[in-house]
């Protein structure tokens, strides 16, 4: 005796997908990615990438370990994705901040800090070097 299913298989499907999304949907405030604004008033280098002067977001993306830096004056201008190093300890600051270490001349984007919040390390140079802080602020969400 061959048993026929209760419901199609295409129902099935349709039932199963609906779940998912709204799982995700219901997830994504706990993986949800932190941005830090900010205007950068000199080229910097973020990972192998050099980008010019403007204004920038830094997206914080906690569940793959990267930030993306991409440009909120120039769309068109490619963006840079760095990998975390490690998470740093908040240090209670009102104020998010972009700190680049500064050595001969070049600046390489070092930390990113949200407003009182924790901090994550993307490149930490060796050697002798100074550290320039620039101020930025969360985006606010939509």
């Amino acid at each position: 005796m061959v048993m026929k299913p209760i419901l199609p298989a295409a129902i099935w499907q349709k039932v199963l997908l609906a779940i998912s999304v709204t799982t995700l949907l219901a997830a994504a405030p706990l993986f949800a990615a932190d941005t830090v604004l900010a205007n950068i008033p000199f080229a910097f280098q973020a990972g192998s990438k050099t980008l010019p002067a403007g204004d920038y977001e830094f997206v914080i993306h906690p569940t793959n370990e990267t930030v993306l830096v991409r440009s909120t004056s120039n769309p068109k201008e490619p963006a840079a994705a760095v990998e975390i190093m490690t998470r740093l300890a908040s240090q209670n600051p009102t104020d998010a901040r972009i700190v680049f270490d500064q050595v001969n001349g070049a600046y390489l984007l070092s930390e990113i800090w949200q407003p009182e919040g924790e901090g994550v390390l993307v490149h930490a140079t060796k050697g002798k070097h100074l550290h320039h802080v620039v101020r930025g602020r969360k985006k606010q969400a939509p």
